[in-house]
Formats: structure tokens, sequence, C-alpha cells
């Protein structure tokens, strides 16, 4: 947790540490430490934007994708991105960052681009006939994700619990908890 107070302050650092050991019990140092940074800024952010959607737009659906790549000996982890060659259906052509196909991940492709390819169509992602199984929107007092990895599952309460606690933290950082904004948008007060 060194490094982490390096970057933020040891409070902050305590905070983030915290609530990423919760979520993660089982991860080594390293992995919790790249956990935390990286859901201090997209958990926030991805809450951010379903509200904002949810207030003007049909229904908003939002989902987690924690699949691991192997490539880099798994020092990626779940990368930001990673999901694209799984909605695509293209892992063969995406060995570089998703690893090599496998009946496995083969199978998650298959189901989230049917997922994809329903939403297009219907504007419901979630059915039986893809494998995800029900998808339920985002609500306007928050959540759940789905949550894609070997078996998807609706995660209640994740997002918007780690959600509160980050912008907690970015407020303690920053002195405003309105630092993670669209590319575009006009700053303001993350609700």
């Amino acid at each position: 947790m060194s490094s982490l107070s390096d970057l933020i302050g040891a409070s902050a650092a305590k905070r983030l540490h915290d609530l990423a050991r919760r979520r993660y019990p089982a991860l080594a140092p390293p992995r919790l430490f790249a956990y935390a940074l990286s859901n201090l800024v997209m958990v926030p952010f991805a809450g951010h934007v379903a509200r904002k959607r949810r207030t003007v737009a049909a229904d908003t659906y939002s989902y987690r994708f924690d699949l691991e790549t192997p490539v880099y000996q798994g020092r990626l982890m779940a990368p930001h991105f990673l999901d694209v060659p799984f909605v695509f259906n293209n892992l063969e052509g995406s060995q570089a960052l998703a690893g090599p196909v496998s009946q496995r991940t083969q199978s998650i492709a298959d189901r989230m681009s049917a997922a994809w390819a329903a939403f297009a169509e219907t504007g419901k992602p979630g059915s039986a006939d893809n494998g995800l199984g029900p998808w339920a929107p985002y609500r306007a007092e928050g959540g759940p994700p789905l949550l894609i990895d070997d078996e998807p599952a609706m995660q209640e309460g994740i997002l918007e619990e780690d959600a509160c606690e980050l912008r907690s933290i970015a407020l303690e950082l920053c002195g405003r908890d309105d630092i993670l904004v669209p590319v575009g948008g006009e700053r303001g007060p993350v609700e």
C-alpha cells in the first residue's frame, strides 16, 4: 500500500485499499493495486454516464467485464476494452489481447455477440436465447451491472456501492467529486 500512498496520500490510499480488499479478498498486493486504481477512474465514470443517460433515453444497461486475459502472464488482468473482441466475436484476430481462443472464451464471445445483436435489434440485450439470461436495465437509484465472466450474473449494488465510496475518495483527493465527466461534457456535480 506504500506506493498507493505515495500517489494519493495515506488516508485515501487506506480507504481505496480497504474497498478493494473487501471486494477481492484473495488478490495479491500488485493486483489489488491495479484493481484499486482502475476502479477509482472507471466505476464512478460508468455510474455517472449511466445516470445521465437514464434521464434522457430509453433503458440503459451496464455491465462489468471481469474476464482476465492470460497475455503478459496475466498482468493486464481485465483491461478496459478487452470486451471488444468478445462483443464482435473476433477472438481469432485478437489473440494478442484476449489470449488463445479456447472453448471457454469462445462460449463467452458467442453469448456476448448474441446479446449485442439482440440489443441492436430489440433494445434489450439479455435473454435466455443468448445465454446471458435476464439483464435488468439501470434504475434511477443505480445498478445493477451484469457481471460478465464464465457465468454471467446480475450484481446487485456493486456499481453503486463502489461508486459512492470511490466518489467520496475523489472528493477527499481533489476537494470535488465531479472530476470524472464524459469527454466534451460539462463539468458539474456528479449526481
